[in-house]
């Protein structure tokens, strides 16, 4: 199962869900060196089992981990991130280093993503059901690399951190109704929903029809109006998905690229666009320059992007050449 999911617009009327899968989308992990990147891959033989590979689709963390929670159904995520890669057998959590080495055994952990911004965001109380959703509302917190609880788990709902912000839901099961800065202490809080921050940035959608553009100080910079919902900020560029389309607006609310089905997020390389139900490319200046051929795709990072074919992943290059061939059953992009 691939954490990359296609949106489905219905989702518009459960909240809930359709705020927790463009927070997830929106989430980004700090980057090592590009030559040192490391992507999960997952296959199903007898059992499902994940490891890592580098850019060469070499394995540098050996296919062996086990349990993995669906994406789509959670807040959080799990991979390479800081030099460490968060990892479970049989539901016991652990940190290693690049050489599979154990840094850190989280005990009585039920999840634990990746490290981002020197903090993992774990989940104390809760289960799983059948689809791999966790049921651990008000039991989110934080801990560090040596696994010492940093933020206590009392959140209703969280997210990783970005550029020293997380997202947590205060009243609902959705983060993005305020953000704490590394201390737990809020910084901001809202009646709508708000994005992670990008470059100092973040948005704030009202009701699908104001979109508010701030910063980290929490000051207003830009606001708009349109029938839409803005569901995350990249290098300025905006996510905005309306009720039958979507499309990327600039700060000020002026459409630059639109009437997509779907989008991941803006990236100035090459950016997934789904048109007439497969996915393709698009340019910085929105000319769609690989054709729509892909069952599915992630977002552009490291010099890879993931995308399936004929129901198995692999990578192509930013000219649409194949690098790792389709062959695995979940993948995660490079960091």
């Amino acid at each position: 199962m691939f954490r990359y999911k296609e949106i489905i617009f219905p989702f518009l009327k459960h909240t809930h869900l359709f705020i927790g899968l463009f927070l997830i989308q929106n989430i980004v992990f700090s980057q090592d060196d590009t030559s040192r990147a490391l992507a999960v891959i997952g296959r199903t033989d007898s059992v499902f089992t994940y490891g890592f590979i580098n850019k060469k689709g070499e394995w540098v963390i050996p296919q062996k981990y086990t349990y993995y929670p669906s994406w789509q159904y959670t807040y959080t995520s799990y991979g390479y991130s800081e030099g460490v890669a968060n990892v479970c057998i049989d539901t016991n959590w652990y940190f290693v280093d690049r050489n599979d080495k154990v840094i850190t055994e989280l005990r009585n952990i039920k999840f634990a993503s990746v490290l981002s911004c020197g903090l993992s965001l774990v989940c104390t109380e809760g289960w799983w059901d059948d689809r791999n959703f966790i049921y651990g509302y008000d039991h989110w917190g934080y801990v560090n690399i040596k696994g010492n609880m940093v933020i206590e788990p009392n959140l209703r709902a969280a997210s990783d951190f970005k550029e020293g912000f997380a997202a947590i839901g205060i009243m609902s099961v959705s983060a993005g109704e305020a953000h704490i800065n590394k201390k737990g202490e809020i910084a901001f809080r809202f009646d709508h929903w708000c994005s992670n921050f990008d470059h100092g940035k973040a948005v704030r959608s009202i009701d699908m029809s104001e979109t508010l553009v701030f910063d980290t100080f929490g000051n207003v910079l830009d606001s708009f109006s349109g029938q839409g919902m803005s569901t995350s900020i990249t290098d300025g560029v905006i996510n905005v998905y309306y009720f039958d389309s979507c499309g990327f607006t600039d700060q000020h609310g002026k459409i630059l690229f639109d009437k997509y089905e779907s989008a991941r997020n803006y990236n100035k390389t090459m950016t997934a666009v789904r048109i007439s139900g497969q996915w393709g490319f698009m340019n910085k200046k929105g000319k769609v320059y690989i054709d729509p051929q892909y069952e599915a795709a992630g977002d552009y990072s490291n010099g890879l992007v993931a995308v399936k074919k004929n129901g198995k992943w692999g990578f192509i290059n930013k000219k649409g050449k194949i690098i790792i061939p389709f062959q695995f059953d979940y993948v995660e992009d490079f960091h």
